[in-house]
């Protein structure tokens, strides 16, 4: 069931070619909620007490949560953030880069309910 809704954020072709069962969706898009929690709270504290290990270890793993959801841009970006993080290169620009990505998840969450009420 595709929605005529031009999403700018996500891209609902990978979610539903994993399932049509909106139940299933329902949970991915919850936990996917809970991420984004997640990296507004850490990642920020990561990089304010300049612990890069974790943060590269949070930034790689939002890298594949936001694949799900089609945000390929998005997924370019944090590799490139982690591969500066992991070699210690402009660190000038991490905490510009890390809220860019926080804001276009907060709107993938938007652009997500937007989805759910289209559920039955």
């Amino acid at each position: 069931m595709k929605t005529p809704y031009n999403y700018k954020f996500i891209n609902t072709d990978y979610l539903y070619g994993v399932s049509e069962n909106n139940d299933f969706i329902k949970k991915i898009f919850s936990l996917f909620k809970e991420q984004v929690q997640t990296y507004k709270k850490e990642l920020p504290e990561f990089l304010n007490t300049k612990n890069y290990k974790d943060l590269a270890e949070l930034i790689h793993k939002a890298k594949s949560s936001i694949s799900i959801f089609g945000m390929t841009k998005q997924a370019d970006f944090l590799k490139l953030l982690e591969t500066d993080i992991r070699n210690s290169l402009n660190p000038e620009t991490y905490e510009d880069r890390i809220f860019d990505f926080i804001s276009d998840c907060e709107n993938a969450v938007s652009e997500i309910k937007i989805l759910e009420n289209t559920f039955s």
